[in-house]
């Protein structure tokens, strides 16, 4: 987003993850649980990157897009997502779209996209056990996870002479 010059909101339901957001380069931060501050930013972006692999109503995130606005599903999100119709999309031609991960090329432009601007990812190792994996399991299910978790499986690995 910021990158490719880009004005970046994050949208979250946690207040916790303000400041980070604020660190990783998002000039703005609206709590999806806090009515007024959705209310506030009515009709204001652009573009949505909706990364919410579950069940859950669009509607509310559709309000925040200008006229012509794309909301783009990448979460998998089996049902669920326009329990309202779509309706909603039709005055304002608003568009929803999906994507799942790019091929090759998309993939090395990413990367080298990554490079040149100096983008790295945040993550969060643990150790290859089964008791690691439930521990973050868990932390996944209640919500209390901040990056992504990699497996430490280089630990497991027999040492080379």
């Amino acid at each position: 987003g910021a990158a490719m010059g880009c004005n970046v909101t994050v949208i979250t339901r946690d207040e916790s993850k303000r400041e980070l957001a604020l660190s990783f380069g998002a000039k703005n931060v609206i709590i999806s649980t806090d009515k007024a501050q959705m209310d506030a930013a009515a009709k204001s972006l652009h573009f949505i990157y909706n990364s919410i692999a579950f069940a859950h109503d669009i509607h509310q995130y559709l309000d925040l897009l200008k006229s012509n606005g794309t909301i783009i599903m990448v979460g998998g999100v089996p049902q669920g997502s326009m329990p309202a119709g779509s309706f909603s999309l039709i005055p304002r031609n608003l568009r929803v779209a999906g994507s799942l991960i790019g091929g090759i090329k998309q993939t090395q432009e990413m990367i080298d996209f990554c490079s040149k601007h100096n983008i790295v990812c945040s993550i969060e190792m643990i150790e290859a056990t089964p008791e690691a994996v439930e521990i973050a399991w868990k932390r996944t299910v209640a919500s209390d996870v901040k990056f992504r978790f990699v497996i430490d499986t280089k630990a497991t690995l027999p040492k080379l002479v």
